[in-house]
Parts: C-alpha cells; sequence; structure tokens
C-alpha cells in the first residue's frame, strides 16, 4: 500500500454512484458489552472475591448494548456508506426496537418478530497487554434459521440482489440447508453474486466437512470471506499440509483448490486470492479501541469495493480502511462516505509526513 494507491481510491470514492443492492441474513443478537479495564488475571482474582463473600457487585470498567450479530452489524456498515441493504432475521419485539435504532438506513422490512431473542454478553479484558473479547452467547431464533423460515417475499427480495451474504453457520443447526437452498436459488434465478462468512468452525468441526462437500465444493459461493483461525481450519479440513507454513502459502494453496475467491482479514494484513493467485496488502495502524466487530465492518468494506467496481488492492485498502475506522473510533459507529474519506485522507497526510 502506497499513497498514489490510496490518493486513487479516494478520488474514485469522490465519483461514487451507488447503483447496487445487498441482502444479509439470518443474525441479530442484542449484544451486552462490559470492557474489564485490567487483566484476565485481575479478573479472575475479582470474581474469586466476590464468590467468596457469597455475592456481590464489581464496580469496574464499563458497559452498554449494541446492535450485535455479524449480519446485522454487517448490514448497518452498509447502511452508513448509503448502501441500500436488507436485512433477513429473526428477533423479538425488545429486539426489533434496539435492532431499529442502531440501524440507519437499513431495511428491516423482512425481519421477523417472533417471542424469542438472540443474546450475547461480550467480556473485553486485557491478556499480555493485548485486548480480546469473550462471549457468551445464545443464539435464540438464530439456532435454527433454516431455508423455511424465508417466505416468497424474502425471496423476490434474494432473488433480485446484486449481493447475497449469509453469515455465522457456526451458530445455525440448519446453516448448511439454509446456504444450500438460498445460493443454489440465487444461481439459478437470481443476478447476485453470493459471499459466505461461517464464522468460527471449532465445535463444528465434523459438519465442516458437509459444508465443503456439499457448498464449497459446488459452484455456489462466489466469494468466502475468512480470518485467520477459519484459513486454517478449512485447509486441515481439507487435508492441507500446515507445518511451517504461513498464511499467505496457505490461502494460495486452498485457492488453487476451490473455484471461488478467498478474502482474508487478519490483524496485520488483508488478502483476496483466486486460482493461486495473491493480493495482499497492510492493515492501517490505529489505537484499537474496541475488537468485537471488526471482521463484520471488514466484510461490509469488502462489500462495498466490490459494489463498486474497484480492483483487488482498492477494495483491501477499502476494507481495511473501514474496520480500522470502527475499531478506532470513540463510539462504535461505522463511518459514513464522508467520514471514510476523511479516514483515507488522514492516512495519507500520515504517510506524506513520515517519507
Amino acid at each position: 500500500m502506497n499513497k498514489n494507491q490510496i490518493a486513487s481510491l479516494i478520488k474514485k470514492l469522490e465519483e461514487v454512484k451507488l447503483n447496487f443492492h445487498v441482502t444479509a441474513m439470518p443474525d441479530f443478537f442484542i449484544d451486552h458489552f462490559i470492557i474489564y479495564p485490567n487483566s484476565i488475571n485481575q479478573l479472575i482474582e475479582d470474581l474469586k472475591s466476590v464468590a467468596k463473600r457469597k455475592g456481590g457487585n464489581i464496580f469496574k470498567g464499563r458497559q452498554f448494548l449494541l446492535r450485535g450479530g455479524c449480519a446485522a452489524n454487517f448490514a448497518a456498515a452498509l447502511g452508513r456508506l448509503g448502501v441500500k441493504t436488507t436485512l433477513i432475521a429473526e428477533t423479538n419485539q425488545l429486539g426489533f426496537a434496539i435492532l431499529k435504532f442502531f440501524s440507519e438506513n437499513v431495511d428491516l422490512s423482512k425481519v421477523k418478530v417472533g417471542d424469542s431473542q438472540a443474546l450475547t454478553t461480550a467480556l473485553e479484558v486485557k491478556l499480555d497487554n493485548e485486548k480480546v473479547n469473550i462471549m457468551f452467547s445464545h443464539p435464540g431464533p438464530g439456532r435454527n434459521f433454516g431455508p423455511e423460515k424465508l417466505t416468497n417475499e424474502d425471496y423476490e427480495v434474494i432473488l433480485n440482489s446484486d449481493f447475497v451474504a449469509i453469515f455465522s453457520w457456526n451458530m445455525n443447526n440448519k446453516g448448511t440447508q439454509l446456504i444450500d437452498n438460498v445460493f443454489s436459488r440465487v444461481k439459478e434465478s437470481g443476478k447476485g453474486k453470493t459471499y459466505l462468512d461461517i464464522g468460527d468452525p471449532t465445535s463444528k468441526k465434523q459438519e465442516l466437512k458437509i459444508l465443503i462437500n456439499k457448498i464449497l465444493k459446488k459452484d455456489l459461493v462466489d466469494a468466502f470471506g475468512v480470518n485467520e483461525n477459519e484459513l486454517k481450519q478449512i485447509c486441515e479440513a481439507l487435508n492441507i499440509k500446515q507445518s511451517k507454513q504461513d498464511l499467505q502459502t496457505l490461502l494460495r494453496k486452498l485457492s488453487s483448490e476451490v473455484n471461488f475467491r478467498i478474502d482474508l482479514h487478519t490483524t496485520s494484513f488483508s488478502a483476496t486470492a483466486t486460482n493461486g493467485k495473491i493480493t495482499i496488502t497492510p492493515t492501517f495502524k490505529v489505537k484499537v479501541l474496541r475488537t468485537t466487530g471488526a471482521g463484520d465492518a471488514w466484510n461490509a468494506g469488502n462489500i462495498y469495493g466490490w459494489g463498486i467496481k474497484l480492483n483487488d488492492k482498492e477494495r483491501l485498502i477499502t476494507a481495511n480502511a473501514l474496520a480500522a475506522y470502527y475499531i478506532s473510533n470513540k463510539k462504535p459507529i461505522h463511518p459514513n462516505i464522508n467520514q471514510l474519506k476523511s479516514f483515507l485522507n488522514q492516512q495519507l497526510n500520515q504517510m506524506k509526513t513520515s517519507s
């Protein structure tokens, strides 16, 4: 990544005319954040102290509620950029009220309102001077969000979308069926590109092989978003050797064995690979104020760049910028297009100053 690339990207963003529609599904959570200011060892000591006195309060850190869930966060980020975005998920009346409050410019008309709600308590704590997040999650209606949840009206929106993105297969018992049904119909009679981010597959290693055979080895996925952990587990399931191999080598090998683009995001770089050809760009160096939601913001920037037809390098820079803005902003709010351009200009000025 160099000054000319960022300057060229800013110019393109100045001239963007949005004309694409994205549909995302199926997860929305109410996220309860607990920001603990000290180390995990200190937290353990505090918990033990409270337990020994048979219960009580810990008056440390801060807490807040926010919209959560990969699909909902992704949709909200695209909405802030002015992209026509529809969310398909399920919640209860309280959840829907919170979703409306935190989802600017997102079409929520296809969200189903029932009796249950997905909830997450996200504990952010320090480990070796690095912020990590530990999430206690109840998937609620997202646990069994299968194709039977979708109506003819839902499919009308899906099949007329330019991009259809499915998230959080890892927590959905009917995730494989949902992906198979939706993406098959998109490929048969829709016009859109398909994007898949399965989430951390650690708890579903056996089912991961079924997903690979039923979905990933067919021509149902156009692009597959992964982080470092997910890339390694996919490679392991496909028996791609990993001993002493770096992520870029693994990515190149995996992309040589599948028929779709792979988009990788890590804390230090992001990359895109197709048929063994790989493009890499470093992430922006920012002060990290939060960790939860970075991947969702990155996915939104990735789709945004795809939708406005940026080249691979520019698309990755855009995704990196969206994620960097989100994790470094004082409030957990995604950037609008002017804020995104301002962030890129700041980065450009810093590069000019340091050179």
